[in-house]
């Protein structure tokens, strides 16, 4: 949120919070390897995807797709492309933990501050 960055098609249309089975989409991964990710179970995001207790773990993958959404203005394709290269930030989300690192990451390069 702090980005002001367009995520409609991450969240839910009706609580307006980000959506996990939207965000396990839009990366190209399962419900399962997300819950991997966000350290939590599969059954948990299918039974509430919008839910409070996991938008603080989902808002890095949401804010890192759409940066990258946007720097590659606004094509999927190309997104998920640069998501699946190897040795790339979705190899690097995998890891419980790293996503609030890689979000800082790609915030710097989004607002111009690093490489």
């Amino acid at each position: 949120d702090a980005f002001d960055l367009r995520d409609e098609r991450l969240r839910d249309p009706e609580s307006r919070r980000w959506h996990a089975l939207r965000i396990a989409a839009a990366l190209g991964v399962s419900v399962a390897d997300l819950a991997g990710m966000l350290g939590t179970n599969e059954h948990a995001i299918r039974q509430t995807p919008d839910g409070t207790d996991l938008q603080g773990r989902l808002a890095p993958f949401a804010n890192i797709l759409a940066m990258a959404q946007d720097y590659y203005l606004g094509d999927e394709n190309r997104t998920r492309e640069w998501l699946i290269q190897p040795q790339a930030p979705l190899d690097a989300l995998r890891i419980p933990g790293r996503a609030p690192v890689i979000e800082q990451w790609i915030a710097g390069i989004w607002l111009g501050d690093g490489e």
